[in-house]
């Protein structure tokens, strides 16, 4: 898992060095993702900060939050964030349930979905969501999983697939 964890911190290298030279438009997208988290903006932007930032706009509260769930350490039940949902994936209707076995079920019913956490919830898409996220649709992945990234949490696939989704993920405010 520490591949993801390596491409967040130069993410947040490569934001560092924007933010001290004062780009404008990252100046501006960070300000939203400090406006929305409620973060101070910094006066003088060190590294710790930029790994805050770049994990925030990823759908994490924060870099120890990012950091818990790439590592594949979180429970199962843990807040997953908004990392499987994000700012990409709007305009879709999708089943949503507080409980996985609930979500479980439905998945099973409807061989055309795909289960994925959301914070504490789990939501059940369709193969055009899956796409919007900038994932694969190979069946043979899928079904290896069971088509279902709660359960698949910290095995080879949902790696895999994790990468490719902070691959299509790009430095977000929303």
């Amino acid at each position: 898992m520490s591949i993801l964890i390596e491409e967040l911190k130069i993410r947040a290298h490569r934001l560092h060095q924007q933010l001290l030279k004062t780009d404008p438009d990252t100046l501006e997208r960070v300000r939203k993702i400090c406006l929305r988290k409620r973060w101070e903006m910094a006066p003088i932007w060190q590294h710790k900060h930029c790994l805050n930032l770049v994990s925030a706009s990823c759908g994490f509260n924060d870099w120890s939050h990012a950091r818990s769930i790439l590592s594949g350490k979180a429970e199962h039940y843990d807040d997953m964030g908004d990392f499987w949902y994000g700012a990409s994936a709007t305009g879709f209707t999708n089943h949503w349930f507080v409980h996985y076995e609930e979500a479980k079920r439905y998945l099973i019913s409807d061989a055309a979905s795909y289960l994925i956490p959301f914070r504490k919830q789990f939501v059940v898409v369709t193969a055009a969501f899956i796409q919007a996220l900038g994932l694969t649709e190979d069946a043979k992945v899928w079904a290896s999983i069971d088509r279902d990234l709660c359960q698949a949490y910290g095995v080879s696939i949902w790696l895999a697939l994790a990468q490719q989704r902070l691959l299509a993920w790009r430095f977000e405010t929303a």
